[in-house]
């Protein structure tokens, strides 16, 4: 055999094995991605299946342990909502909370003239006012307003859009008649004796003076006897009426008029 025979025979040879190397690597690329997609396949089909439990005594501590650690999250959320108490429905809650219609009625009635009045939240002066007027001297905003005519409304009122609720007023009315919110005004005010209420529909009459000296007369008034209970809450609302129903500021120009 010859140089030149023996070179073609070996380049056969060469060829031969390249091809089947590359054959070995196509074939082997093939299964490799076929076992994958079973594997796939197979993971997707498969239930997950729970660890099997211990057939332990559940009453023992060493079984309860185990017994809560294998518990699954849904079963522990069972257990939670079961040792939690329920709360009561919410017409449940408002049936015991809520006071009886009469009694809310009884404590909240008032006047025609402040229904549909919304009831202010600042300072409330109440039917005890006398009209002294100091309250009005110290008021640091001008909004306490006396209240004009006196037979509609006797007292003085305060506006509520305006009243910062400093307190200076409080101490300075001589009649204790001034609270610092609706939620201080009582509905069961225990009278010392001696005092008097002022409202729309008594008939006494009352005589004084007031912060200036300035003569007061007043013919809507009843004295309190000592130990005498009155509901001073009645009186809330007539300040919000005072200033969108009533006079409001207009009645200062009477005021001045009259000499204070």
């Amino acid at each position: 055999m010859d140089s030149e025979s023996i070179s073609q025979q070996i380049r056969r040879m060469s060829a031969r094995r390249n091809f089947l190397k590359s054959a070995s690597i196509l074939a082997l690329s093939f299964l490799a991605a076929c076992l994958g997609k079973d594997r796939q396949l197979t993971d997707q089909a498969s239930p997950v299946l729970e660890p099997e439990k211990p057939p332990l005594d559940s009453a023992t501590p060493e079984g309860l342990k185990i017994e809560l650690e294998l518990s699954t999250p849904a079963q522990e959320m069972e257990n939670v909502s079961a040792a939690t108490p329920t709360s009561p429905p919410p017409s449940a809650t408002a049936s015991q909370t809520s006071p009886p219609p009469s009694a809310t009625a009884s404590s909240t009635a008032q006047s025609t003239r402040v229904q549909g009045v919304e009831c202010p939240s600042a300072h409330v002066i109440t039917s005890l006012c006398l009209r002294d007027s100091a309250c009005m001297e110290v008021c640091p905003v001008d909004c306490i307003v006396p209240g004009y005519p006196i037979e509609d409304w006797p007292w003085f009122y305060i506006d509520p859009d305006t009243c910062i609720d400093c307190g200076a007023c409080i101490p300075e009315c001589p009649h204790g008649a001034i609270f610092s919110s609706k939620d201080e005004v009582p509905s069961a005010y225990v009278a010392k004796g001696g005092e008097y209420i002022n409202r729309i529909g008594l008939t006494g009459h009352y005589e004084g003076v007031n912060y200036h000296g300035n003569r007061i007369s007043l013919d809507n008034v009843r004295q309190l006897a000592e130990g005498e209970i009155v509901d001073l809450t009645e009186d809330i609302c007539y300040h919000s009426a005072f200033f969108e129903d009533g006079p409001g500021y207009e009645a200062l120009d009477q005021w001045w008029e009259s000499g204070g």
